[in-house]
């Protein structure tokens, strides 16, 4: 659903021209005056702003809604200024995001992973409407030394209709954090940190890891014989050589059945296709099989 479109320097926070004028009638008689040129983004206090154009030939169909924009980039000028960069604070706090150039329309949005030294910023911006018909243009603000606190609102990018987003940069702990506002976090299991398509991920095993996530991530899955029907979505990241299971269930019950053991949603097949059935409980004909195969590692 996101990705990341180039952006271009806009312009700096002031800056001072002097201007001369000479009389037509004796070209030796001029007068100079200095002026100082701010830009909109001084009242907000920033002293930097860039334009990010997202191009809307690249949106199909229709508007977005409450679009989860990825912007993913490593530029020295998001260094901090004892990095040579622009940004002041060491944590990225001085970055935000707007719809208008003078900063004053802020945007919700989740600051990933921020690198003092290397200028890198991962964040996703909640845009309320994503045109499919006309360029959709942002700001980003930084270089404010008088923020000290976060101005981010990762709860806020993530809307109601996401029960749970984990981004598995922290996968060195035990707790994976849920971004959205309902607080789903999940546990992990033997799992390792590696590196992944965006910022961090998490490296399983294959035999002891696993990401538990509550039931609540799935919170319309029917319980009773009376209930035949669910749906749901479920995105994930992954890259693999070997058959194994990316998303189970620990009790596969069919509704109005008994409790029985789990059963695999998505996986990967010995063949290196994708299965998936969100749950299948009946023939292997009720499964969504791909023709190609992704145990390719990429």
């Amino acid at each position: 659903r996101s990705t990341l479109f180039p952006y271009t320097t806009l312009f700096r926070s002031q800056q001072v021209v002097t201007i001369t004028a000479t009389s037509q009638a004796n070209t030796a008689q001029t007068a100079s005056a200095m002026i100082t040129l701010v830009s909109p983004c001084a009242s907000s206090g920033y002293s930097y702003q860039r334009a990010i154009v997202i191009d809307h030939t690249k949106i199909p169909n229709t508007d977005q809604a409450d679009f989860p924009f990825l912007f993913n980039t490593t530029d020295p000028l998001f260094a901090t200024t004892a990095n040579g960069g622009h940004v002041t604070n060491a944590n990225g706090y001085d970055i935000l995001f707007s719809t208008d150039p003078a900063g004053l329309t802020k945007l919700d949005h989740e600051l990933e992973e921020y690198n003092p030294v290397t200028g890198q910023v991962i964040a996703w911006v909640r845009i309320p409407t994503l045109s499919h018909t006309t360029d959709t243009v942002l700001y980003v603000f930084y270089g404010n030394s008088s923020i000290t606190t976060p101005q981010q609102n990762a709860t806020g990018v993530w809307d109601s209709y996401y029960q749970a987003i984990y981004h598995l940069a922290n996968a060195t702990t035990s707790v994976a954090t849920d971004s959205t506002a309902n607080g789903n976090n999940g546990t992990l299991n033997s799992v390792v940190g590696t590196t992944g398509e965006i910022d961090g991920a998490a490296s399983f095993n294959g035999t002891s890891s696993y990401l538990q996530i509550p039931s609540a991530d799935f919170a319309a899955y029917p319980t009773s014989a009376t209930t035949t029907g669910f749906s749901a979505s479920f995105g994930v990241w992954f890259q693999t050589t070997a058959a194994g299971v990316i998303l189970g269930q620990t009790d596969g019950t069919e509704p109005g059945n008994n409790t029985s053991e789990w059963v695999d949603a998505l996986y990967i097949d010995t063949k290196g296709l994708l299965r998936a059935s969100l749950f299948w409980h009946g023939s292997g004909n009720d499964q969504i099989v791909t023709s190609t195969a992704y145990n390719d590692n990429n």
